[in-house]
């Protein structure tokens, strides 16, 4: 969506049954000379997929035709009006790189944790659970970016509290919840990029542009120094069934990626949890299959999660997070307990790599 452009007569649909919780949102947007229907679509809680049904600005009458006869296309197939939901702006660059380089976390275990909670070096911050995102605002308007490096939709919230900024042209990185951004990194601040600065200078600059605007929609997450601060919010975190925390160097660069152990960035997580294939669904239960991949590629079967009654039953091949107390020697989750799908992440990620095993150690294959 173009900033400045007016947006108008949004209709909110759901479809929930026993299979699907989705939702579909459709608008009209003034651009130039004439009107758009724009819409968004997917799972609902998760980054929607947008689009754009014309491919030309049309009459304000013509864009109210399309728009009608396209919610009672949907209303055909099920969907029924709601006027609950995170509004989404569309981008004409869905699904397309957005070359920006997203940087991600290594794990690490209790023993690495405790030098990095006594290392001065590293700042501590908590993990959220939610959906790892960039928020990029330019002159064409305020765009979305997911884990995989992708333009992707954005919530409205986020997007006018961005735009709000006074920065013409920033990059900020953080992770987003139900329409709210908690940012951590900010990598571009009217066109001077960040990367090569330290943390420590990304951070005070981030708090600089953010902090006057923090609200509901947009917040710079809470950084603890020192060995007891970061005690205090391990255990804060703790306290209150958190995810975990981040571990980041205040001197370091920004760096795209992943390394293989190490890294200015470390993640320590107070909960297991494994991005899983789904295989199949269990006839008799409500519950699927699940498969991780061994170093040929090939799918090792982890055993099943049930689903909860609130969340759809994901199709076979679908990629879902499900979080766990350990792994068996067989390379079988124990207490499985069904997170939801994940759609920033790929197949090749799901691995059996990532399982922790009875007594904390990894196991890179299924021997």
């Amino acid at each position: 969506m173009i900033m400045g452009s007016i947006r108008t007569e949004q209709v909110h649909l759901t479809l929930t049954d026993g299979r699907s919780d989705k939702e579909y949102q459709a608008w009209l947007t003034q651009q130039d000379d004439g009107w758009h229907v724009e819409f968004a679509y997917g799972r609902r809680g998760s980054s929607l997929k947008t689009g754009r049904k014309t491919s030309e600005p049309v009459s304000i009458d013509a864009a109210r035709s399309v728009l009608e006869k396209l919610v009672k296309s949907k209303e055909s197939k099920g969907y029924a009006r709601d006027g609950s939901g995170i509004a989404y702006l569309g981008t004409d660059l869905a699904e397309r790189a957005s070359g920006q380089p997203v940087q991600l976390l290594t794990p690490v275990d209790e023993e690495a944790l405790a030098s990095l909670m006594a290392d001065d070096r590293y700042v501590a911050q908590e993990k959220f659970d939610g959906v790892r995102t960039l928020i990029e605002k330019s002159p064409d308007g305020v765009r979305a970016i997911n884990k995989r490096g992708l333009y992707v939709g954005v919530s409205e919230t986020i997007a006018n509290a961005v735009a709000g900024l006074r920065a013409t042209t920033c990059v900020i990185d953080g992770e987003s919840i139900e329409g709210r951004l908690f940012a951590f990194d900010l990598l571009e601040d009217d066109g001077e990029a960040l990367g090569d600065a330290p943390y420590h200078d990304r951070l005070q600059r981030l708090e600089a542009l953010v902090g006057g605007h923090s609200g509901e929609a947009l917040g710079v997450v809470e950084t603890a120094s020192g060995t007891r601060d970061k005690h205090q919010l391990l255990e804060r975190v703790r306290a209150q069934a958190g995810e975990g925390i981040v571990l980041k160097r205040i001197d370091a660069p920004h760096s795209a990626g992943r390394p293989n152990s190490g890294g200015p960035v470390r993640k320590f997580k107070l909960v297991e949890t494994v991005s899983a294939i789904v295989t199949g669904r269990n006839a008799t239960r409500r519950s699927v299959a699940v498969a991780l991949l061994d170093e040929a590629g090939e799918q090792v079967q982890v055993g099943s999660v049930a689903v909860p009654p609130n969340q759809p039953i994901p199709e076979d091949g679908a990629l879902v997070e499900v979080r766990y107390l350990y792994a068996t020697s067989g390379n079988a989750l124990f207490q499985p307990v069904y997170l939801g799908q994940r759609e920033d992440i790929t197949r090749v990620e799901c691995t059996l790599k990532q399982l922790k095993h009875q007594g904390g150690q990894a196991r890179r294959n299924g021997t």
